[in-house]
């Protein structure tokens, strides 16, 4: 499937919740999160992960399979780019967003469900709620 299509088009629930995510991150979060972890973080992780790892594994595997081996080596990317215990975490909504991607083969949904995840994680953080987050994200 070629990646236009599974971009989709601009006026679809997935696209409205990415900007729905990209407004609220604007006016919540500094701009350098913005940028890496709602607009451009997910768009590349996704596409290299979906369009790529998991679209060339679901060739040689079955599709859950795919989808499991893909949301790990994604959670590996993570631990070894942020050497802690809750980067491993990110298996959870990599599996998760693998299943949506493998139910619709569209890359869009991913985006937004990627970006909205990120978003939530970091409003969070800057909503003080980091000492009940501090056991998993210290080192």
């Amino acid at each position: 499937m070629h990646l236009s299509h599974r971009l989709g088009g601009w006026c679809t629930p997935a696209a409205l919740l990415w900007l729905v995510c990209t407004v609220t991150a604007l006016l919540c979060l500094p701009w350098a999160v913005v940028w890496r972890s709602v607009l451009l973080g997910p768009w590349v992780e996704e596409t290299l992960f979906r369009s790529g790892l998991q679209t060339a594994l679901s060739k040689r595997l079955a599709g859950h399979w795919a989808n499991l081996v893909t949301a790990l080596a994604f959670a590996a990317c993570h631990a070894a780019l942020q050497p802690n215990p809750a980067a491993w975490l990110t298996v959870l909504p990599a599996w998760v967003i693998g299943i949506v991607f493998q139910r619709t083969g569209r890359l869009w949904p991913c985006i937004a469900l990627h970006a909205g995840a990120n978003l939530l994680w970091h409003l969070a953080l800057a909503a003080h709620l980091s000492p009940l987050l501090s056991p998993l994200l210290s080192p």
